[in-house]
């Protein structure tokens, strides 16, 4: 049929206004709503507790071993279960809180994810945070609202870690008691230790090192800039059927320094690494050298400087120097038994005592000309003598013979810069290592491995800062209290029942070279990191 001119008008008109019609229909309809971002909560950074960091050897190891093995075949759905098993018996296992993450992202469930990523970034930020955004098995997740809300949390809890590390009081702590190799010979042993960022509001740690626990001591650079750590993990003891054994010292059979830059603690360069020596002092030399002493044996307790070193950051090399330390950088000294450390004198002069360098008789202040005469012994350890940022009150302690009969111990003393008032603190069994917070707040170290602050404005201590394996502020020593080198206290050896690598070609412990016989594995590394 065909149509006439005036019908194919009336159809062309009609479909004109169908089609208008449409168009009034699209723009009546509204716009699809966008994915909402939910938005996460920064729980506190860092861990309540140091002792809550020995996860890898607590209840939910065997199930996060499943967990990492499970993750090895890309199998999620074991992952997550093992994971949960892990969590069930031990909530704090923070790389099971990170694997279960990426499990749960990679079978859709996003908001749980989140949930379990954001307890392990903040708890352990510096380990996960620098890479987690990278993360290919998060690539799906991270696209989606939930990981950019994770995206956004992540910036705030960086802030918030660069803040801590600004503002917190940096401490060694150990995550379990520290213990004696238990048998003769080369063997793992490792100080348990880790530096960490104390809140005074938040009463929480933040871990700053990740060195497997190992860290024996650390040092400031004189500029600020760089953090030197020393740490250890094998060891040679003599053999206690020995008949010289009361004259054979422990050895440390490999023993290691860093640098690590102050704000991001990731390392400047390569570790150096000392094989052998009865110990190392470390200090910083001029245009920022990192110099490190070996130290050989002279009997069981006696330290003789081997040699001095000057460590290449690139490649931790160390090459034989004879440059002199940096007259603001102080010195650390680690052995087996003890790290002991000394503070530059900023603002003040000691006079030495003729018989032991290491004592002072008197401290001088440079400011105000003021001598302050060291009461009840008259000696105080010329290392922790320290003024405060403003030089207004000095603190230190006094020297007191750990082997004494009378039972006599140490103080502390804060004395006035001006009039030399003395004010006394604490008389203890402790080392006293001490540091000034600020110009009214004085951290030291107990006789019970703990931490106090002092207030000079109150005169009172105002806080108790404690955990179980022991806090110090410079170096971790077998004891909290001083050793008597004539008659050293009889410690537990390790019973096998934390962690030690398995056989390196250190040798077994008796003396013939062969693999070490260790309890039993180190923890899987955590996926992701």
């Amino acid at each position: 049929m065909h149509l006439r001119p005036p019908m194919l008008v009336a159809l062309v008109a009609l479909a004109a206004l169908a089609l208008a019609a449409c168009g009034d229909d699209d723009k009546a309809r509204p716009p699809e709503p966008k994915p909402e971002v939910p938005v996460l909560t920064a729980p506190p950074l860092g861990v309540a507790s140091i002792k809550q960091l020995g996860y890898p050897y607590g209840d939910g190891k065997k199930a996060y071993d499943k967990a990492v093995a499970a993750y090895k075949k890309k199998d999620w759905a074991a992952v997550k279960t093992a994971c949960e098993e892990a969590l069930a018996k031990d909530p704090h296992h923070l790389d099971a809180h990170r694997v279960l993450g990426a499990a749960l992202a990679k079978l859709g469930d996003h908001a749980a994810a989140s949930t379990h990523l954001v307890a392990a970034l903040a708890g352990d930020f510096l380990r996960w945070g620098p890479k987690i955004l990278q993360d290919e098995d998060l690539a799906e997740y991270l696209a989606s609202p939930h990981g950019k809300a994770l995206f956004t949390l992540h910036a705030e809890l960086k802030a918030k870690v660069d803040a801590r590390i600004v503002d917190g009081v940096w401490v060694l702590g150990r995550r379990g008691a520290f213990k004696w190799p238990a048998k003769k010979g080369a063997q793992w042993a490792a100080t348990r230790g880790e530096l960490y960022a104390w809140s005074e509001a938040d009463q929480t740690f933040l871990r700053l090192t990740h060195t497997d626990h190992q860290v024996a001591a650390w040092l400031p650079s004189p500029a600020g800039d760089e953090v030197a750590i020393v740490g250890f993990d094998k060891v040679e003891m003599p053999d206690p059927k020995a008949k010289n054994v009361a004259t054979l010292p422990p050895i440390l059979a490999r023993v290691w320094v860093e640098a690590l830059d102050a704000r991001t603690f990731e390392p400047r360069g390569k570790r150096a690494t000392f094989t052998k020596v009865r110990g190392v002092s470390v200090t910083w030399g001029e245009g920022g050298q990192l110099l490190v002493d070996t130290l050989a044996p002279s009997g069981r307790w006696a330290l003789t400087v081997d040699a001095r070193w000057t460590v290449d950051r690139t490649t931790g090399k160390a090459t034989k120097t004879g440059a002199q330390g940096h007259r603001e950088s102080g010195w650390v000294r680690v052995t087996l038994d003890e790290s002991v450390a000394a503070a530059p004198l900023w603002g003040l002069g000691v006079t030495a005592s003729p018989s032991n360098p290491a004592l002072a008789t008197e401290v001088r202040v440079e400011s105000t000309g003021r001598t302050i005469t060291i009461p009840e012994s008259g000696l105080a350890p010329a290392g922790m003598v320290q003024a405060n940022p403003g030089k207004t009150r000095v603190a230190f302690s006094t020297w007191a013979d750990p082997c004494a009969k009378d039972g006599a111990k140490p103080s502390i003393y804060v004395a006035d810069a001006k009039s030399g008032q003395l004010k006394h603190i604490l008389t203890a069994a402790s080392r006293f290592g001490l540091r000034w917070k600020d110009d009214d707040t004085l951290i030291y170290e107990d006789d019970a491995g703990g931490l106090r602050l002092w207030s000079a404005a109150s005169g009172r201590e105002v806080m108790k800062v404690a955990e179980k394996a022991g806090l110090a502020l410079y170096g971790l020593s077998s004891t909290t209290r001083p050793i008597c080198t004539k008659e050293p206290e009889v410690v537990a050896p390790d019973d096998g029942s934390d962690s030690a690598p398995e056989g390196d070609g250190e040798g077994d412990g008796d003396g013939d070279g062969g693999d070490v016989d260790d309890p039993g594995p180190p923890p899987p590394p955590a996926p992701g990191e």
